[in-house]
């Protein structure tokens, strides 16, 4: 499945210490979870007994017989002998009966009806709209009313949640596009839409004049563009690719099948070692929910960059898995942080941070391509 290849991507790509740090923060949330459950399950069985100790009561009561008489019609309730039952609530006089047990009758024939209904593939509920002719589930519940002078105090309900709408952003229509445009196995500079950006000592930066792009800014990553592989530096400028879509599949080549092995031709970088000449890189389309107009791609070859993505796709493809989001795209907010060099000399190194802080549906974002960019922004 799709969210698997994110999944797979994250485990490659993510730095050791972060792993690290997940799994230690997995398994304290594991430990809350679990406490968690076990509280859920004391009060369920906590629920279950004052039920059982509500019921002996009202048995015991007044009503008793009357409740006894209910339960055994309940018993063997069939789908079509529920307006039978309506008649016999009709008969048998609750409107004398105690409030508390006549709730405790009205809920255990609600609940006998709908286990009845689920039971034989129907939805637990199937009240008509108004002007219909009433149902025959909702019959049994008038009938318990009609027999009743508490019928309005003995309902409980829940009450209703306050309708609160959420500020949501509007989202760009959908664009035209192949939502799984094929790449073939080589990516180009086609593959930088809009502006390029990236994350230089902690800041973010934006387009040829490196315009800084304010730390909290949301963007809305377009995963299934993600496209991942090499790339070929030469004179400071990336001159070949080995890269492709990484949800259709793309596996990046073995570095030794790409040549340029031999490190004394290898340019050297700004400490004076050898830099290989390919490196693996992400591309990732990020779009402006406010500006459908202005795009990026986070574009970066750094170990930092590489873990904020692979962290990134292991949140992606985790939420897919458990929580059904695979027909949205995450809202990130860009950020960065820091770690104590084990060279005091250099600092306090920062990298690029992608936190999820909502969804959007994909179905108001086309993946972002453009095959005919043939200029490389840098």
């Amino acid at each position: 499945m799709t969210f698997q290849l994110f999944l797979e991507l994250a485990e490659r790509q993510m730095a050791a210490p972060v792993k690290a740090r997940i799994r230690a923060n997995e398994t304290r949330r594991t430990k809350r979870e679990q406490q968690h459950d076990k509280e859920q399950r004391q009060l369920s069985a906590y629920y279950k007994v004052q039920r059982h100790q509500e019921l002996d009561d009202a048995l015991a009561g007044d009503d008793g017989a009357k409740l006894q008489a209910l339960i055994a019609q309940l018993d063997k309730l069939r789908l079509e002998t529920i307006p039978q039952l309506a008649a016999f609530v009709r008969a048998s006089g609750w409107h004398t009966a105690a409030v508390t047990t006549l709730f405790i009758a009205r809920r255990l024939a609600g609940e006998s009806i709908m286990k009845l209904r689920e039971k034989n593939g129907l939805e637990p509920f199937d009240d008509p709209l108004p002007g219909d002719p009433a149902t025959p589930e909702q019959d049994l519940r008038d009938a318990f009313a009609d027999n009743s002078e508490h019928s309005c105090s003995i309902i409980k309900q829940e009450p209703k949640m306050q309708n609160l709408e959420t500020s949501q952003t509007k989202l760009p229509a959908q664009t035209s596009g192949n939502v799984f445009a094929a790449y073939g196995e080589s990516a180009g500079p086609g593959h930088i839409v809009g502006e390029l950006l990236k994350c230089s000592k902690g800041d973010w930066l934006a387009g040829q004049e490196n315009r800084q792009i304010a730390d909290g800014t949301t963007l809305v990553a377009i995963m299934d563009s993600l496209v991942v592989g090499l790339q070929r530096w030469e004179n400071q400028r990336p001159v070949a690719y080995r890269m492709g879509l990484l949800v259709e599949g793309f596996v990046p080549p073995q570095r030794d099948e790409l040549g340029d092995t031999d490190e004394a031709l290898w340019e050297c970088d700004d400490a004076g070692k050898p830099r290989d000449p390919w490196q693996f890189t992400n591309y990732l389309p990020l779009v402006n929910p406010e500006n459908p107009d202005q795009t990026f791609t986070f574009t970066t070859s750094s170990k930092g960059g590489l873990s904020a993505i692979a962290k990134l796709c292991r949140e992606y493809g985790r939420a897919c898995e458990k929580e059904g989001r695979k027909d949205q795209y995450p809202l990130v907010k860009l950020s960065t942080g820091s770690y104590a060099h084990r060279d005091r000399s250099r600092g306090r190194i920062k990298f690029p941070v992608l936190t999820i802080i909502g969804w959007v549906n994909k179905v108001d974002f086309a993946p972002v391509v453009d095959p005919i960019n043939d200029e490389v922004p840098y």
